[in-house]
């Protein structure tokens, strides 16, 4: 369910368009973009339990973040790829920030924490080696 709202907005063309679009005057960048799907998708969740459908959310919207940061076959971009490695930055400081001892709540995050290292380390080790 997640995936069919997100694909459409996290697509390779609408970010293309939305980068492109400033060179027509659009103040709203990719950047912005990520910073308002973080906001709306984690920050909310930080000082409570997180549901199971938000879990859910949370996750795809951070593999999402993960595959633009990652790819090397679609063409998203340098401004794309360097707003999803500053999006993944800065979910992983609000994540840190949190303080919830709840236990299914406290193990997700602590997942989703993992999941931004791998990302991070595994491109920065194929980066070094190129």
């Amino acid at each position: 369910m997640y995936h069919n709202v997100l694909f459409p907005i996290m697509s390779p063309s609408t970010l293309r368009r939305l980068n492109n679009s400033s060179l027509y005057g659009n103040k709203y960048s990719v950047s912005e973009l990520f910073k308002d799907l973080n906001n709306a998708i984690f920050k909310g969740d930080l000082y409570g339990t997180v549901s199971l459908y938000r879990k859910s959310l949370q996750q795809i919207y951070l593999e999402k973040l993960i595959f633009i940061y990652e790819n090397k076959t679609q063409n998203f971009g340098i401004e794309t790829k360097a707003s999803a490695f500053d999006a993944l930055h800065k979910i992983k400081g609000m994540l840190n920030s949190s303080t919830l001892s709840e236990s299914g709540t406290r193990i997700h995050r602590r997942y989703l924490i993992h999941l931004i290292d791998e990302a991070l380390k595994i491109n920065n080790f194929q980066n070094q080696n190129n």
